[in-house]
């Protein structure tokens, strides 16, 4: 969808930002899961394997993607 704003943008003389959301997970999401971890999906460990919910809110460092995005305002101005 990205690449679709920026090609219909670019046809009409702007430009359309992307700011990958991978690079503002909290660090704590690329660790293994344990019952201690946020956001465990499957907590008991005997019912299988364990994951962390990737699409939870809560996931998100919201103050650095914010000043992410606000670094991307700044060049464009």
């Amino acid at each position: 969808m990205s690449s679709t704003l920026r090609a219909h943008a670019a046809k009409h003389g702007t430009h359309v930002p992307v700011i990958c959301l991978d690079d503002s997970y909290h660090s704590w999401m690329n660790e293994p899961p344990s019952l201690e971890s946020p956001l465990l999906v499957r907590p008991d460990p005997s019912k299988g394997r364990a994951w962390k919910n990737w699409e939870s809110e809560q996931c998100i460092d919201w103050v650095r993607l914010l000043d992410r995005v606000q670094a991307k305002i700044e060049a464009l101005a």
